[in-house]
């Protein structure tokens, strides 16, 4: 029974360190990523506008699913970005994309450019309903890191 015991601890620490996110990894500690996240809320559009500003020499990786998709929507929306108001707290809508694997499922961000993308008002409900809410604001967890070197 004894003889088991080391290969039970294995395994438990290799599920213990399963993600069911892809992790961008880099071989050599690197000092943090420079950049800026700025959320302008177009009421006319229905719809939270996110500019990701890259403020570092290097090029920055975000794995696509911590980025709005093309319709605005979000995976896992809930885990990351809230919406809040003077009416209360509207956590974002949970969609699953399914699990993204390969060089596509990374954003790649340029050093010096900008990276654009929207949160639809649907996202938290009603647009209607989000268009009248005071004192909206988003709150939303970002973090690219600096890329793997090829």
């Amino acid at each position: 029974m004894n003889a088991l015991r080391p290969l039970a601890l294995l395994s438990t620490a290799l599920l213990a360190g399963c993600s069911t996110q892809p992790v961008i990894i880099s071989q050599n500690p690197t000092p943090h990523a420079r950049y800026h996240l700025t959320v302008s809320d177009r009421s006319d559009l229905r719809r939270f506008v996110l500019t990701l500003k890259s403020f570092d020499d290097r090029p920055l990786c975000l794995n696509v699913n911590q980025w709005p998709n093309y319709f605005g929507q979000l995976h896992f929306g809930s885990t990351w970005v809230t919406l809040v108001s003077t009416e209360g707290k509207y956590p974002a809508r949970d969609e699953n994309f399914g699990t993204c694997i390969g060089p596509t499922c990374v954003i790649h961000i340029a050093p010096g450019s900008t990276l654009t993308g929207f949160i639809g008002y649907r996202e938290f409900g009603s647009p209607a309903k989000i268009a009248g809410l005071s004192r909206r604001q988003l709150h939303v967890v970002v973090s690219p890191s600096v890329c793997e070197a090829r």
